[in-house]
């Protein structure tokens, strides 16, 4: 075998050992590495977008209820005449409001949620007794025959129904929020409730009102309000 022979020998040698030989651990450890940082982008990004569409569905729901409540509100109020409120009665130390209009009756309490035990908080009946006193929303079925409004796990926050005149416009102010108890705040009642990291707000007036909000804080997309306020002109009179 001559030099040449030998020299060529040699690099086929030297090439086929390159061809069999892998990765070092040090490459690997950078794939490896390149490979998770990819998988954690993707995961946090899947779960952004699925706390972004819980956080839309539950915001839609809360939107719909309201409107709808406030729809069947301004129609009762158009073509009905005879409208007292609002009363309130206390039954077993919860108390409960009422609005009446023509024969139709909406008794409701403030800040409550719509879970098993408490099924209802905003109850449409029909008025049978004189006057207009709220019917006792802490009985499992409050009257025979009847209508509750608010969707389940919500809550009824603010409800009113003003008529600045006998002949003006009636104006309707509704609040609903969805959620527990834990991702509500409400400044106007409880100052600092609404910074991160505060405790769950007290029962009763923390929930009541139109300045209930949600937390900003984890869950939140499991939270929602929504507010509306419209003017309704009656169309028939007593006169």
């Amino acid at each position: 075998m001559n030099l040449l022979e030998s020299r060529m020998t040699l690099r086929n040698l030297r090439i086929k050992k390159l061809r069999q030989s892998g990765f070092t651990i040090v490459e690997l450890m950078i794939a490896t590495a390149v490979m998770s940082v990819i998988l954690l982008v993707v995961s946090v990004s899947m779960i952004t977008i699925g706390d972004l569409y819980d956080k839309g569905i539950n915001q839609s729901l809360v939107q719909d209820n309201v409107r709808s409540i406030a729809d069947e509100v301004s129609q009762q109020l158009e073509y009905n005449d005879g409208f007292i409120g609002p009363t309130s009665t206390t039954y077993g130390g919860t108390t409960v409001y009422a609005y009446c209009i023509g024969s139709t009756r909406y008794s409701y309490v403030l800040g409550q949620q719509v879970v098993t035990t408490v099924a209802h908080v905003l109850w449409r009946d029909t008025n049978t007794a004189a006057g207009c006193v709220a019917d006792n929303l802490t009985r499992t079925t409050p009257s025979k025959t009847g209508t509750e409004l608010i969707a389940p796990g919500s809550r009824l926050t603010y409800f009113s129904i003003t008529q600045a005149t006998s002949t003006a416009p009636y104006a309707i102010n509704l609040e609903i929020a969805l959620g527990s108890d834990d991702k509500f705040c409400n400044t106007a009642v409880v100052p600092g409730s609404c910074a991160p990291g505060t405790t769950t707000m007290p029962a009763g007036p923390a929930f009541q009102g139109n300045t209930v909000a949600c937390k900003a804080q984890e869950g939140q997309e499991f939270c929602a309000t929504s507010a509306l306020n419209i003017t309704v002109v009656q169309r028939i009179s007593s006169s």
